[in-house]
């Protein structure tokens, strides 16, 4: 370390080799560049002046001591910095990739005191509730510190509606029985309180009573609740969705459940199971242009996310063609062929990696035969009987070469997958049977299943009668049909087909009719209203139930198409700076701004359309050159409950509470350079929006972190407003100069009388300072220096005995740029001090610094054993 007493020496600072060891550790890391530190060492760097400049005299006797009040006005302006100084401490600790109970402890004491520093900071209280969230709940400290934050951060701005939501349901938690917690949410629910509280607010009192009423069995104060939730906010996800999933599970009126499934799907279009079960819905009652919309929808967005799911996509082309869209029906079934094309060849390739490109060409996929009977169904009614006629020849073979295949390879199969491998062939058995093939072939395909599950005698029935109107015994097959009931679609089938052959075409027509009716949404139903359609020239309509909820699906706003189908325009987002150039120590304020592009609201939540945390990667250049090592921060936005149509949330961000500028912080008469980039709905890394997710990105224009210019009229008017001492800026005037003279060695004779100054000025001051002041600027102070002086002006920070400078100190030796040595020798002489929490804190650290040290030293030995 540096020359100083020989009590500095022997107590704290160890040999002068420790010196060596500091600026070799700065050289290597990298985060004083050699040629900055040569030309310190050696007088000749930019920053330090070759002139000589007269510096008068400095008499110490006419400066006057700080009065009571300018201590106190000093204090309030540097707490805001200090506060910062440990919510970065905080932020070290609490996003470590391995965090363990005692950082945990640690980060909760830091950010009690930033809190505690700077009671007016509303950011230091957010990040004491975030760090008490994932802390012990039954610490009563913690508690505590919940309840503080909420009130604090209320208090502070009180715009935040999540904070004020949070806050009363913590205040009806406090009550110990449910019978005391639901009479406590019922008070906050009285029309008076919605009026003061606002409907998005109490919507979700009402959603929180309702579970809390599921929860001790009041299933009717639950559904009053529920419904209230909803009728307050219809744009509540949590409560629709909750709403929505009650239907599904106990409705059995269509149209209810579609209403509470437009409403779920309204507040949170990103819930693309609302879409699916939509569409499906239509489907069944025959709304089929609704359907074929919502699952449209669904199967987009299937898509952004990374799949493409074969069900969904042939419900959508059945609705489709429900819909008279046959030829994008069809494209949607040749997109499907071709993605199990694409699997098979990678299976094959994946086998045999000597198959050429015309090999793999000619591997075909296997066709489901519930997607085949669509396709043939579609072309049975077009004009092109050869096309039709191949596709079926086609599908039959592949059917045939299918089971051979399953032959081949069967194993002992459990119970489940026979009955998979049974319904397979039972649906090739009816694509045979109602496409007319020989009847060989229905008996082969039946067969097989019954080797391998016992059918029973009504089924083997039905694919008897099937056989015989293949081989065209129609009056034996209707004599059969006698028998059976209506109760299995493929028999009614069978029977329409079987009058229709046999001319008997009002009978025929009128089993169409009963198909549409039972089965509107079936391949079955759909062509049976086609073939109805055909045969009276006329549309055959849809059922009062379709036709109202093709109107119920025609009242969700055309926005939530085009935000599932461009996810990109459903709000923007923007970064930008308050100010392009900060002076050094100022707040590092950013603007990140949301808008909803939408007619619709968008919620802010976990699961809603836009996450409450954005994803921050800020870029920072400082000492020249030297671009510092990337990192992401993780930053909460929920102020809002949810933003309105064209409204937006704005949430201000001051990155000098993150790590990435501590250099700019440690080092301000240097500049640095911050370029800072934004993900919404982003992914683990932080670099990517979450596929099939609403999400934007934002880069932000350079903000320019100003040094100073060591020129003679800076170095003059700084040491002015140093020596009155009356301001901030002196403050701040006073820490530049203490940077700039910590650079000054003895060999630059020139600057040599204004460093002694600068040392005999702080030497003076510092012992008047208030507590705030010095510990702010043990924070703050250089921590290598061109000259053996500045340890004198160390020991002022070393040997001050005030809890919050010591704490200040151990933040600074254990995270700033000193080295290993200098911060044991501290923490141990801290962790003996009077003060319990100071003592606590310098022991927490010092197991702390154990274990980096630990995890440094199997990094570095797995590192050797790699290369080895």
């Amino acid at each position: 370390m540096r020359n100083g007493s020989n009590l500095l020496k022997a107590r704290f600072l160890g040999p002068q080799s420790l010196k060596r060891a500091i600026l070799s550790g700065l050289l290597c890391g990298g985060l004083l560049s050699p040629a900055f530190v040569s030309g310190v060492v050696h007088g000749d760097s930019e920053s330090v002046d070759s002139g000589i400049q007269e510096v008068p005299e400095l008499d110490l006797e006419d400066l006057k001591k700080l009065t009571p009040e300018m201590k106190e006005r000093l204090s309030d302006a540097v707490s805001p910095s200090l506060s910062s100084y440990f919510i970065r401490a905080t932020q070290v600790l609490s996003r470590r990739p391995v965090l363990e109970l005692i950082h945990l402890t640690v980060a909760f004491d830091f950010a009690l005191m930033a809190s505690t520093i700077d009671p007016e900071n509303s950011d230091a209280w957010r990040l004491l509730l975030e760090i008490s969230n994932i802390s012990d709940p039954d610490d009563p400290e913690v508690r505590d510190a919940i309840r503080r934050s909420l009130t604090e951060i209320t208090r502070l701005d009180p715009s935040d509606k999540v904070m004020l939501l949070r806050r009363l349901l913590t205040l009806v938690e406090l009550n110990q029985t449910a019978e005391e917690k639901v009479a406590a949410f019922e008070k906050l629910l009285t029309p008076r309180s919605i009026e003061i509280l606002g409907n998005k607010i109490t919507a979700r009192l009402a959603y929180s009573l309702a579970q809390l009423q599921s929860r001790i069995g009041d299933s009717e104060g639950f559904t009053k609740h529920l419904a209230q939730a909803i009728e307050l906010d219809p744009y509540y996800p949590a409560a629709t969705a909750a709403a929505a999933g009650l239907s599904f599970a106990i409705s059995d009126d269509p149209y209810s459940e579609a209403e509470l499934l437009v409403a779920a799907l309204i507040a949170n279009p990103l819930d693309v199971g609302f879409a699916s079960r939509l569409g499906v819905l239509a489907l069944d009652v025959g709304a089929y242009s609704s359907a074929a919309r919502m699952l449209s929808i669904a199967q987009s967005s299937a898509r952004a996310a990374g799949s493409d799911p074969l069900d969904l996509a042939l419900q959508n082309a059945i609705a489709l063609w429900g819909a008279n869209r046959s030829q994008e029906a069809q494209r949607i079934l040749d997109l499907q062929q071709r993605n199990l094309d694409s699997e098979a060849q990678r299976l094959a390739f994946a086998a045999d990696d000597s198959l050429t490109a015309d090999d793999l060409a000619k591997i075909k996929g296997s066709t489901p035969p519930s997607m085949a009977l669509l396709r043939a169904a579609i072309l049975s009614e077009g004009d092109d009987e050869m096309a039709y006629r191949f596709y079926v020849n086609e599908t039959l073979t592949d059917l045939i070469l299918m089971l051979d295949e399953e032959l081949e390879l069967d194993v002992d199969l459990g119970p489940e997958d026979q009955a998979q491998v049974v319904s397979t062939l039972l649906e090739a058995a009816a694509f045979a049977a109602w496409q007319g093939e020989d009847s060989a072939v229905i008996e082969l395909l039946v067969s097989e299943a019954q080797s391998r599950l016992e059918l029973s005698d009504t089924t083997r029935m039905r694919f008897e009668i099937w056989q015989d109107i293949v081989d065209g015994r129609y009056s034996v097959a209707l004599e059969s049909l006698a028998e059976l009931s209506d109760d299995d679609h493929l028999t009614v089938l069978a029977r329409s087909i079987a009058y229709e052959r046999t001319g008997q075409m009002q009978d025929a027509a009128r089993t169409w009719l009963q198909l549409v009716r039972s089965a509107p949404g079936s391949i079955i139903g759909i062509w049976s209203k086609h073939k109805l359609e055909a045969l009276l020239g006329k549309d055959v309509g849809s059922s009062s139930g379709a036709s109202k909820i093709q109107q119920l699906v025609k009242s969700i706003p055309l926005t939530v198409d085009r935000m599932l189908l461009d996810r990109d325009r459903a709000y923007s987002f923007r970064i930008e700076p308050l100010k392009t150039s900060v002076a050094p120590f100022a707040p590092i304020n950013y603007s990140l701004k949301i808008v909803n592009n939408s007619s619709i609201p968008l919620s802010i939540g976990p699961l809603n359309p836009i996450h409450s945390s954005v994803a921050l990667l800020p870029t920072v250049t400082s000492f020249g050159s030297r671009t510092g090592p990337p990192r992401r921060d993780v930053i909460q936005i929920d102020r809002k409950l949810s933003i309105d149509p064209r409204e937006s949330l704005e949430v201000i961000v001051n990155l000098g509470n993150y790590p990435a500028t501590a250099p700019s912080f440690r080092s301000s008469f240097h500049s640095a350079t911050y370029e800072l980039r934004g993900v919404t709905n982003f992914l683990s890394d932080g670099t990517a929006v979450i596929p099939g997710r609403f999400g934007e990105k934002a880069t932000s224009v350079m903000l320019r972190v100003d040094g100073v210019s060591n020129d003679p009229p800076w170095r003059r008017d700084a040491l002015a407003s140093a020596l009155a001492m009356n301001s901030i800026e002196s403050v701040y005037d006073l820490c530049l100069l203490l940077q700039m003279a910590a650079e000054i060695p003895d060999q630059n004779e020139a600057l040599v009388p204004i460093r002694d100054q600068v040392f005999k000025l702080f030497e003076f001051r510092y012992p008047d300072m208030p507590p705030k002041l010095r510990a702010w600027f043990a924070a703050t102070s250089p921590e290598i220096s061109a000259t053996d002086e500045y340890a004198k002006i160390e020991s002022l920070f070393i040997l001050d005995d005030n809890p919050l400078v010591i704490q200040a100190m151990l933040v600074k030796l254990v995270w700033g740029f000193s080295s290993e040595i200098s911060a044991k020798s501290y923490l141990d002489w801290a962790s003996n001090q009077p003060n319990t929490a100071v003592s606590m804190l310098a022991k927490q650290l010092q197991i702390i610094s154990a274990i980096d040290m630990q995890s440094q030293g199997e990094s570095l030995l797995g590192d050797e054993l790699g290369d080895d």
